[in-house]
């Protein structure tokens, strides 16, 4: 689950840009919360994934490199309605994106996008494979199946067998980006090249079949999901419109 918190001092946009970020995470979100000034922001102790600082306070660069310039586990996005001053502080520093205040729908996306994938990219899974322990990173699993009393991991390193439910991996996975397709299947949704009426074409040209109650959330999730530059890797596949 994603923790938000929103830093500006207009109280009105706070509420505007919280609806947005509600809006584009959905059932993903855990919380979102909202800070009208720098040191209240600057002396909690609850860790974010996603702080979105409007760069435009005074002192906000400041808490930006004291606090989170070396963060691991918080991604800091300026946010401004100078464009500028956005583009300037972005490339001046390590900071995860960048908001426009005037282009709130389009640069979100961009920035959630991005944080997704980083997100499985950094993931890993632990299999036995051969009385051997390998590590899986999220961004290299294809899909998942169901058989018998196993699930088959396929991954762009081969293909792994655990004796375990594929419920479990529905749960472990399910906000990093894999989605249940059909009862003995689910996919990494960046790997799906295109979905059909009853299958999903993976771009390793393997067809997974896809039931009809599972459709609609998948090509939500899919098209929400997909990168906005047609030639982004993730995990190593491109995706095709």
């Amino acid at each position: 689950m994603i923790n938000v918190a929103v830093c500006d001092d207009d109280a009105n946009f706070i509420e505007i840009f919280s609806t947005a970020v509600s809006d584009n995470i959905g059932n993903d979100l855990e919380s979102v919360d909202r800070y009208r000034n720098i040191s209240t922001l600057m002396y909690s102790d609850k860790v974010y994934d996603l702080i979105f600082l409007n760069i435009d306070m005074p002192g906000a660069n400041e808490l930006y490199q004291a606090k989170y310039y070396d963060a691991a586990d918080s991604f800091v996005v300026f946010l401004s309605k100078n464009q500028e001053l956005v583009f300037e502080s972005f490339n001046s520093t390590n900071a995860f994106g960048f908001i426009r205040k005037s282009q709130i729908p389009d640069d979100l996306d961009v920035v959630m996008n991005k944080f997704y994938k980083t997100k499985q990219r950094n993931g890993t899974l632990s299999v036995k494979k051969d009385y051997q322990v390998f590590s899986i990173r999220y961004s290299d699993i294809i899909y998942i199946e169901k058989f018998s009393n196993y699930v088959i991991i396929h991954s762009k390193n081969g293909i792994f067998t655990e004796r375990s439910t594929l419920i479990k991996y529905e749960n472990l996975l399910k906000h990093e980006g894999f989605l249940r397709v059909h009862a003995g299947y689910m996919v990494n949704i960046y790997y799906i090249l295109c979905i059909n009426s009853n299958n999903v074409t993976l771009m390793n040209n393997e067809m997974i079949p896809l039931s009809r109650k599972n459709m609609k959330t998948l090509k939500a999730q899919f098209l929400k999901r997909k990168p906005t530059n047609p030639n982004d890797f993730i995990g190593g596949a491109i995706y095709k419109s």
